[in-house]
């Protein structure tokens, strides 16, 4: 059979690994990060700006239509109607109607 380690090794930055873990595959992505499609055990990246990354992200996910977030961002929440948009954070942003302003949801 194969035989434990004599120290443990540290995961990789921005991820993390449940207690017992027995390869550096089962570091994944911390919320806010993710691998940019690179397998699990590979040190990872912070989320762009226009996406989130929930936690053991392998690749971060695309805000909604006409919606944005910063950096980092680790919910789907986190993307808000950009300028000229309407509607609840985290789902696709409506046209502002005729006669009407929509300034950026901040």
């Amino acid at each position: 059979g194969t035989t434990g380690c004599a120290w443990p090794l540290p995961c990789p930055d921005n991820t993390d690994a449940p207690e017992g873990s027995g390869d550096v595959r089962a570091c994944k992505a911390l919320a806010g990060f993710s691998h940019n499609g690179a397998d699990f055990g590979t040190a990872a990246a912070p989320c762009p700006a226009d996406a989130y990354c929930p936690a053991q992200s392998r690749s971060p996910r695309a805000c909604p239509s006409h919606t944005a977030s910063p950096p980092s961002s680790e919910v789907v929440t986190a993307c808000r109607p950009v300028l000229g948009y309407y509607g609840p954070p985290g789902v696709a942003a409506r046209l502002c109607p005729a006669d009407h302003y929509c300034v950026a949801d901040s």
